[in-house]
């Protein structure tokens, strides 16, 4: 299926379009070393990681699980619009934002109380062949032409967002006056995630003294430490999008995860 987005889904030729018109890091970054040690901003590291990977689209895509209210789902989707804008304007780089529509999945008939896992299967599937239908690019290229891609990837391929009747009503409730006060959550799916084999929870359990590994409360059917998934502030989506595609997203996922309910901050 389709996402729907405020803005149209851009065709092969719109995205090609947009790609040679998209707006450049400033002067004086060199967004083909990777490893350079020199300071660069958020909006400057997500402008390289598109020219990198021949994008001109970036951002988390967002699948509507709740259903009660098309009036709180809007203004759902209006205030996590509105931290994205906040979040790139303090970066002085508001058009940034018209690169990143809020693509959403909305279908009640298929993801109406969906779980990770059932996101997961979708998203993984989409990601097939989403960078080409949305991007105008192939996962793979070589030879004259070549696009060098990041060695982490678009973060739009790798992670998703899930907004749940909690979520929303978090979101729409939060009367914090600033971002780090803010309460409101949404759900970040690791597309990569699988559960842990039954030979390495044996193997941890033998290293820490125990006979057994351990088990935690389910969720979701899900007993290992690491669910797959976690809560993430609304206010921080853009600045987990950033980390997500400067760091290493095993290294990154395991320092920052922290299991249900809790929701993980950036800072």
């Amino acid at each position: 299926m389709t996402p729907s987005s405020p803005a149209s889904t851009p065709s092969l030729a719109d995205t090609t379009e947009r790609a040679d018109n998209r707006r450049r890091p400033a002067d004086g970054v060199d967004c083909w070393n990777e490893y350079s040690t020199k300071h660069t901003t958020l909006a400057q590291d997500i402008d390289c990681g598109m020219l990198r990977n021949g994008h001109c689209l970036w951002g988390f895509v967002i699948y509507r699980t709740t259903y009660t209210s098309h009036l709180d789902w809007d203004q759902c989707l209006h205030r996590l619009r509105h931290q994205h804008a906040e979040t790139l304007a303090f970066d002085h780089a508001a058009d940034l934002l018209d690169s990143n529509p809020l693509t959403v999945f909305d279908d009640a008939t298929r993801f109406e109380n969906a779980t990770a896992a059932e996101i997961r299967q979708h998203f993984n599937e989409w990601c097939n062949t989403a960078p080409m239908f949305e991007q105008g690019t192939l996962p793979h290229r070589s030879g004259v032409g070549a696009i060098r891609r990041d060695r982490y990837g678009s973060p739009r391929y790798r992670l998703c967002i899930s907004i749940d009747e909690g979520a929303m009503r978090s979101i729409i409730n939060d009367d914090s006056d600033s971002w780090l006060d803010s309460k409101g959550y949404v759900n970040l799916i690791r597309g990569a995630w699988r559960p842990q084999p039954e030979e390495e929870l044996q193997e941890e359990a033998r290293l820490y003294g125990r006979s057994s590994p351990k088990m935690w409360e389910a969720v979701e059917g899900v007993t290992q430490e690491d669910v797959g998934w976690c809560r993430i502030s609304y206010a921080e989506v853009v600045m987990w999008y950033h980390l997500f595609g400067r760091m290493h997203e095993g290294d990154l996922w395991g320092r920052s995860f922290r299991r249900w309910p809790e929701v993980v901050r950036c800072w």
